[in-house]
């Protein structure tokens, strides 16, 4: 019989464990506005989700569009918190939302990987943020558009 079922270790269906400091650096966004955005991504193991970078407060939707640019030349995915407090006039400000990166030319077996950790995630994190669907392509990244989507 399948076990795919939650634990209470913070794993689901894929098995990948999410570090605590992930949950302590969403705190920091969340509360005391420390960073712009924070990029999630799995450790070469593939057994934990580990924080990858955590941009300053300053940094800026063009500063996550070309890491996020970076990460699709390499066919990566990662799991994206970004505080729109920079793009007031897309009415997001101080809204923080999650979304998976998940380019097309990433690999299938990466891309379920993130999709089946997606709760874990989401779980770890318990509030404070709104999910967006996955996002694909560069020009998905328009603050506008993710805008209307919410």
């Amino acid at each position: 019989m399948f076990n795919v079922l939650k634990d209470n270790n913070n794993k689901m269906a894929s098995g990948v464990k999410v570090q605590q400091i992930v949950k302590e650096e969403f705190d920091e966004m969340k509360l005391r506005k420390k960073y712009s955005y924070m990029l999630l991504g799995m450790t070469d193991d593939l057994t934990e989700v580990c924080v990858k970078k955590v941009a300053d407060k300053d940094a800026k939707w063009e500063d996550l569009r070309e890491d996020l640019e970076n990460i699709f030349n390499q066919q990566q995915c990662v799991y994206v918190l970004v505080d729109f407090k920079a793009t007031e006039a897309y009415a997001l400000h101080g809204k923080i939302l999650l979304f998976l990166w998940s380019p097309e030319l990433a690999k299938i077996k990466s891309k379920m990987l993130y999709t089946t950790t997606l709760n874990a995630v989401k779980t770890k994190l318990a509030d404070g943020f709104k999910e967006i669907t996955a996002l694909h392509e560069l020009s998905d990244l328009d603050p506008s558009e993710i805008a209307k989507s919410i």
